[in-house]
């Protein structure tokens, strides 16, 4: 029973982990895919910020934005922020805009995510603005302006020129806000335009339209005809590009066909204002009817100076119908003026006085929220906020100037602390040298005792070598003799033949010997000369060839140019190599064997392949092949003795020489060894 048991929960654990990798695997995709909604979504705000279904969508994609994911956020704060402003909750826009600046909570943060940052600050500023919390929104735009100056080019005041500039503006100093929305204008018509095409005459248009209606304020009349004309023609010339939407040129229109008509107005022009202003009222205005409320204002102050009263009336009464659907003190104040002057020009001045008692105290709450404003001096609170930076900036060069000196003080003490040590050293350093010194001289002189040994011992070999080799040669000469008579006995021949052999033998073991016990300082003072190696190994070869012909075996030499190989060498002891290998090749190769020699020229160098397919090298006797009197030794097909000398000798040869010497597995059997010399102008 218990056994079913955990075979159940062991399928359960099967299933789960399935349906959880299943699920893994099918984020990505689905993210990317909401990612890229969530992006369009956005793009689509501008025109939707007052459509409830939108709002509600957007609200539904809040959780699906990452934590690290500062950009979209900060996008999803910004349209939350614009939709509660648009529905004049200043309150909640306050909330979303201090979600946004909260975002950046260090400076690594900011450091990543300036422009983000930059932009965050005036979101806030304009935020408390529209508040009605104007020193507060000052503030913020100029802490944004600070950061700017100090982090950002001159193409992010483009926005920065206009909120300072609406500073200005309720500040009743219009000249110096038509300043900034120069300033904003001229930036925005020389920066890389960085936003669409819609959000592009947006802005240039509004700025336009701003400039002219300071300059107007500030009863600068021709200045502000000439922006108000600047700005209706860049609409109209805007009506081409198909990117903007038919509401956004109407809406520009009316406004801009408004102002200019307000202006001729104030020049005297009645025919061409009354012409601008009934074409801007004749426009549908994709904010409501409430629009139309400047417009009729200004045409029934246009028929009292006509002293059309029937007209006047009618569009003194149609504004106070819209002014009852929307609350604004300042066109109240605007209507009840004109209606003031209305009825003084009709000669009833009782109720001209009505309205102008109205009109004064609707301009008292509109001026006491200029004066607000009026009391911030934007220069004096920037240079303020640009002082406390800069001690701030004092401050972290003092902190900085502190942290040099104490590291200054600390390599100072480090310095005497090693100086202290290095005088300590030198001392004892010397001492060292003494010693080492008397140790190096008796070295010197053990070794010059070695080698006087050493010479002693070649010499004494060399005397042997001579006494051993004559009787041994002798042996072997007598023994030929005798073998070439006919009238030998067939166990008498063998036993000639054995005698010959074992003096052979003993003679080429005391050459090997020999050989390897003088190499060393021999081949440190090779004599050399200018030869062909190509007619060497040719010559050894043909030499070599009667060897081989005891087994059938070829010897065949594959040289492609086939012509001389000049090299700066010793010819005896290189051709005392090629014969080692060549003799092993043999030794080591079954009868009637292929034996190649392959030569293979480079830029520097000449390589010399001998490729046999013999009996090969055993893998753990590959680390002591080159050594002296190795232990690797056996016998050849055959059973050739060997003496294990010839390939420690040939190293020595080929490495004084300044080459190399090696060998490879044959892959078909057997072995290749490669003997790689440096050609006559690298020597």
């Amino acid at each position: 029973m218990t056994v079913k048991v955990a075979s159940k929960y062991e399928g359960l654990k099967f299933v789960f982990l399935m349906l959880f990798l299943w699920l893994l695997g099918c984020k990505d995709p689905a993210s990317k895919n909401k990612l890229a909604q969530i992006d369009q979504l956005f793009a689509s705000s501008e025109t939707k910020l007052l459509d409830t279904f939108y709002m509600n969508r957007l609200d539904s994609t809040r959780n699906f934005i990452e934590h690290t994911d500062l950009f979209r956020k900060i996008q999803f704060y910004k349209i939350k922020q614009l939709h509660y402003q648009a529905l004049q909750k200043y309150h909640q826009a306050n909330i979303y805009a201090d979600s946004a600046l909260s975002l950046f909570e260090n400076d690594d943060i900011i450091s990543a995510h300036k422009d983000l940052y930059f932009n965050a600050l005036l979101d806030k500023g304009d935020a408390v603005y529209l508040s009605k919390k104007f020193s507060q929104a000052v503030l913020y735009y100029l802490e944004a302006k600070s950061f700017r100056e100090r982090n950002l080019d001159a193409c992010y005041d483009k926005e920065l020129a206009v909120c300072i500039g609406n500073v200005y503006y309720v500040q009743s100093k219009f000249v110096l806000a038509a300043g900034h929305y120069k300033e904003s204008y001229k930036l925005e018509l020389e920066c890389p335009i960085a936003t669409d095409a819609v959000k592009h005459f947006n802005n240039i248009q509004a700025i336009l339209n701003n400039t002219g209606y300071c300059y107007e304020k500030a009863n600068m009349v021709d200045s502000a005809q000439h922006f108000y004309q600047k700005d209706l023609d860049f609409i109209n010339l805007s009506a081409k590009n198909i990117k903007i939407p038919k509401y956004a040129i109407a809406d520009a229109s009316a406004v801009a066909l408004d102002n200019l008509g307000g202006a001729y107005l104030q020049k005297g022009d009645l025919i061409n204002a009354e012409k601008l202003l009934l074409n801007s009222i004749s426009i549908k205005y994709s904010g409501g009817e409430s629009f139309k409320i400047p417009p009729l204002i200004k045409l029934a102050n246009l028929y009292i100076e006509k002293k059309d009263f029937k007209r006047a009336e009618q569009s003194f009464s149609t504004a106070d119908s819209l002014l009852k659907l929307t609350v604004n003190d300042d066109l109240q104040s605007r209507w009840h003026k004109a209606r003031s002057t209305y009825y003084s020009k009709k000669g009833d001045f009782k109720s001209a006085y009505q309205q102008m008692e109205i009109y004064l105290k609707l301009r008292t709450v509109v001026n006491k929220e200029q004066a607000n404003l009026s009391s911030i001096n934007v220069e004096k609170d920037f240079a303020s906020l640009e002082q406390k930076y800069h001690l701030q900036d004092l401050e972290k060069k003092n902190a900085l100037q502190n942290a040099y000196l104490l590291f200054a003080a600390f390599l100072l003490l480090l310095f005497f602390i090693i100086a202290f040590l290095l005088f300590r050293n030198s001392k004892q350093s010397k001492r060292n040298h003494n010693i080492t010194k008397l140790h190096n001289q008796e070295l010197q002189e053990t070794l010059k005792k070695l080698e006087e040994a050493n010479q002693n011992y070649a010499r004494v070999m060399k005397i042997m070598a001579h006494d051993l080799r004559n009787p041994l040669s002798g042996i072997s000469g007598l023994s030929s003799l005798l073998l070439a008579q006919d009238q030998l006995s067939a166990d008498s021949n063998d036993s000639l033949h054995l005698i010959k052999t074992s003096a052979d033998n003993a003679n080429s073991m005391i050459n090997e010997i020999l050989n390897a016990v003088l190499s060393t300082n021999e081949y440190q003072t090779i004599e050399k000369e200018t030869f062909d190696l190509h007619l060497v190994i040719e010559q050894c070869v043909a030499l070599l060839n009667f060897k081989a012909a005891e087994k059938k075996q070829k010897l065949v030499i594959n040289f492609e140019n086939n012509t001389a190989l000049p090299i700066y060498a010793n010819k005896e002891k290189l051709w005392r190599v090629f014969s080692n290998i060549i003799v092993n090749a043999i030794k080591f190769s079954h009868e009637a064997a292929i034996i190649q020699l392959n030569i293979d020229k480079s830029e520097k160098n000449i390589l010399i392949s001998i490729i046999d397919n013999g009996i090969g090298i055993p893998k753990e006797f590959n680390s002591k092949i080159f050594d002296m009197f190795t232990e690797t030794k056996r016998l050849g097909t055959s059973g050739e003795k060997p003496y294990g000398l010839g390939l420690s000798i040939s190293k020595q040869i080929v490495e004084a020489h300044h080459g190399k010497l090696w060998f490879e597995s044959n892959p078909k059997g057997g072995t290749i060894f490669y003997i790689e010399l440096p050609i006559l102008d690298q020597i």
